[in-house]
């Protein structure tokens, strides 16, 4: 009885050892440090470092480039923080020195939703559901119900052209998965 006792505190302590070695590993990995003046200059930065303070235009459904906040700009004196992407093959990158916490993580549903439209004003409808819940707090129930959100977008623009050369139908899949 004491030998078994013993063999499953040690492989309770192996485990545990083992699993400490797997997480100290994967911080090491995804560690970021603050990196030099010269490191900041070369090292390119984090993917979609830009999205926390671009505009959208609903309409087009696009990025606009313009910025309210300066995500380019290094800490004041000249550093920067450059963390390991295990996503893009281990590359060092930057974080602009607005944001304070990132990490790389993978998350993929394993759903796979469609839809069939019969019109192209059905298929814009739910494609802008999709993407942006961009009419939150306007009140277009006053106004009617217009579409406006993504009426310019290229899904809008190929419906549009599919629709006027035959009668269309159209099928929405979708699949997701975050990186980031």
């Amino acid at each position: 009885i004491i030998m078994e006792t013993n063999r499953c505190v040690f492989h309770v302590f192996l485990c545990i050892f083992t699993h400490s070695l797997i997480l100290t590993h994967w911080y090491m990995s995804s560690a970021c440090h603050t990196g030099s003046h010269d490191e900041c200059d070369k090292v390119p930065f984090v993917p979609g470092y830009n999205l926390a303070g671009e505009g959208f235009d609903v309409a087009m459904m696009r990025r606009k480039g313009a910025f309210l906040i300066n995500v380019k700009s290094h800490m004041d004196n000249g550093t920067c923080t450059v963390c390991k992407n295990r996503y893009q093959g281990g590359e060092m990158q930057k974080l602009p020195s607005v944001v304070r916490d990132w990490r790389s993580h993978s998350r993929c549903g394993n759903q796979l939703s469609s839809a069939l439209h019969h019109s192209v004003d059905s298929l814009m409808k739910s494609s802008t559901s999709l993407i942006n819940k961009w009419e939150m707090g306007l009140s277009l129930e006053d106004v009617g119900k217009a579409i406006l959100g993504g009426s310019h977008s290229d899904i809008a623009q190929f419906a549009q052209s599919q629709n006027a050369m035959d009668k269309s139908k159209f099928v929405l899949h979708e699949f997701s998965c975050t990186y980031y």
